[in-house]
């Protein structure tokens, strides 16, 4: 056990948001978004490609990233709200999603770990859509590709033996303010 004291959460948080940290490259994000939402029912298969707005901002204290965010999908609005966190104790990436058309009740978590900056980030999960049936793997990449273009792809992980991952959501970005 090393003797030097662990510096305080705020001295944590003030190094996430200094240039190269998780909190700086989440603040790159913050602003209002448009762009194309497409979804996957089938691998390759576009089934929906709608437009999609949305906006970043950072709440509680600097401490999360929010993505809010809305659109026509499948003949009903889609509304979402993704909520993603540096944990500054443990390390890595959380997040937390909720929408009315893709998780419907379901609050899906994920974890992810820390990339090396400015790369994409990507973060994943298992769910159950069924009790009775295996779980499924979800993940989701960030890419950043330009100060205006954002990129947030999903992919969908079948139980082991049941197929491979593919993309089910691919959602590109333009920023608008």
């Amino acid at each position: 056990m090393s003797d030097t004291p662990r510096p305080s959460f705020a001295e944590r948080l003030a190094a996430s948001q200094a240039e190269g940290g998780m909190h700086h490259q989440f603040s790159k994000m913050v602003g209002k978004w448009a762009g194309q939402a497409k979804t996957y029912f089938e691998p390759n298969v576009c089934g929906d490609d709608s437009p999609i707005e949305g906006e970043f901002r950072i709440e509680i204290g600097g401490h999360f990233l929010f993505h809010e965010y809305s659109g026509p999908h499948c003949g009903q609005t889609m509304h979402g709200l993704e909520i993603i966190g540096h944990n500054l104790d443990l390390g890595g990436l959380q997040m937390s999603w909720v929408n009315n058309c893709h998780t419907m009740s379901q609050i899906m978590q994920f974890e992810g770990e820390m990339p090396s900056l400015p790369n994409p980030f990507g973060l994943s999960n298992t769910f159950k859509h069924n009790p009775d049936h295996p779980e499924w793997g979800w993940r989701v990449v960030y890419d950043l590709k330009s100060p205006d273009q954002l990129s947030i792809q999903h992919f969908i992980i079948p139980p082991a033996g049941e197929g491979d991952e593919c993309l089910a959501i691919d959602i590109d970005y333009r920023r608008q303010a």
